[in-house]
């Protein structure tokens, strides 16, 4: 069973089948083939069309609009969202996305000299700057990343190469865990990990990006420091809407990285609302977002599509590649992404961009949006996703587009004239 929390179904709505059916619902082009919703979401008309109207409204009444209308649409998306996420609306705040909440908690947290910031080689690379640039920034602060290899035998093996790296820093303060990891897709045992840093007195930052909408969240009962989370990849917001919960022990410390209005206000939600002349718009989105979610069955519904599709994709796309998934648990793949390895390939493997190069050359020419990732140095790993209009099929199309790479079938100056340098991929 599904928490309260994200189990409410408190909207009238009719319910939509899920399917291939559902592409009419999105404003996807219709001759390329959507394989990595992970990445930037894709967005639903019904959304869009909201989203439209609020900025109509926006554009007819400036002033009216940003003095007295957008607080009160803020604080009604924001009120249904901490009912989606089991909390109040007191614990949250808007947010562009998941790097920026990063680097609100991290940019207002004061350590002493000598303490350290924990991140793993399986953080998001936007964050592990963030991590290295609070270090700097911040006097005799040390960044610290355990790097997590592969296999993964199980998750009290994770459990014990955390347990393994803490004591042997005792100077962690504050450590940034993953619930679920964005270029390897692995689901961490974000709770465990919560409680061995607890027992610690290591405050604990989980990067949320990828959870919401995949997996349940009751936030008050994970009773962790900070949680940050986008909501336009699996919630189907606008683009640019995420969120960030913070636990009432540090409400009063942490501060948006803008400083504007609100400030000295004593008012987190004046703060974070108020952060200069921009489009909240997104945010906005949430309310929709949430009833779109809903007419599709809400969580389970959605996780029943989604889990088996995936699986037999990544079983479609190994025995045609002839390769393998990420050594992981099942227990531990997200649900709806999956990582496959990418045989060996001249020209791309062991080279700058060569990941970027993978998956750009299999948009071009087969029309697939997918994501790629180099792991260990040398490796490239495909990375896609199952999202509710997905089919069978689509993976089929992958598969294919993939080996021709493979197989050295395409015209690489192509794809040489579309693109510029290749530089390291950034997996989202």
């Amino acid at each position: 069973m599904l928490p309260a929390a994200m189990g409410d179904a408190s909207l009238s709505l009719k319910t939509l089948n899920l399917g291939p059916h559902l592409r009419k619902e999105f404003a996807l082009d219709s001759e390329y083939t959507f394989c990595n919703q992970a990445s930037f979401g894709a967005t639903p008309l019904c959304v869009l069309d909201v989203q439209k109207r609020i900025l109509d409204d926006m554009n007819r009444w400036p002033c009216h609009f940003m003095w007295r209308k957008s607080l009160p649409l803020w604080t009604e998306a924001l009120q249904l969202l901490a009912n989606l996420l089991g909390t109040k609306k007191e614990n949250l705040v808007f947010i562009a996305n998941t790097t920026t909440a990063i680097n609100t908690i991290l940019k207002s947290t004061v350590l002493q000299p000598g303490d350290a910031i924990m991140g793993t080689s399986l953080t998001y690379g936007a964050v592990q700057f963030t991590i290295k640039e609070t270090a700097r920034i911040q006097k005799d602060i040390q960044a610290l990343f355990l790097d997590i290899s592969f296999p993964i035998l199980s998750k009290q093996d994770l459990l014990d190469r955390y347990t393994d790296f803490l004591n042997n820093h005792p100077n962690i303060k504050l450590a940034v865990i993953d619930h679920i990891s964005s270029p390897t897709a692995v689901l961490m045992p974000v709770k465990e990990l919560i409680e061995l840093c607890r027992s610690r007195g290591i405050m604990v930052a989980v990067d949320g990006a990828h959870a919401v909408g995949q997996v349940p969240l009751n936030l008050d009962e994970l009773d962790v420091d900070f949680y940050a989370g986008s909501l336009h990849k699996w919630l189907f917001t606008a683009r640019g809407c995420g969120f960030l919960y913070i636990s009432p022990r540090h409400q009063s410390a942490l501060h948006p990285v803008v400083t504007s209005w609100g400030y000295n206000s004593g008012n987190m939600h004046a703060e974070f609302h108020q952060e200069g002349t921009r489009d909240q718009t997104p945010y906005f989105t949430v309310p929709e977002a949430i009833r779109f979610f809903k007419s599709l069955g809400g969580l389970e519904s959605i996780r029943n599509y989604c889990m088996p599709l995936i699986d037999k994709a990544a079983e479609l796309v190994v025995n045609r590649w002839g390769t393998e998934k990420l050594a992981i648990p099942s227990d531990m793949e997200a649900p709806y992404m999956r990582c496959v390895r990418v045989p060996f390939i001249e020209g791309y493997h062991g080279q700058q961009g060569g990941d970027a190069r993978f998956h750009t050359e299999i948009f071009y020419h087969s029309k697939i949006q997918i994501s790629s990732t180099t792991l260990d140095g040398s490796d490239i790993w495909c990375r896609f996703s199952a999202s509710v209009f997905n089919k069978p099929e689509d993976y089929e199309e992958l598969a294919a587009g993939g080996m021709k790479v493979i197989r050295g079938e395409l015209a690489n100056d192509v794809v040489m004239m579309k693109s510029h340098t290749f530089s390291q991929s950034k997996v989202c």
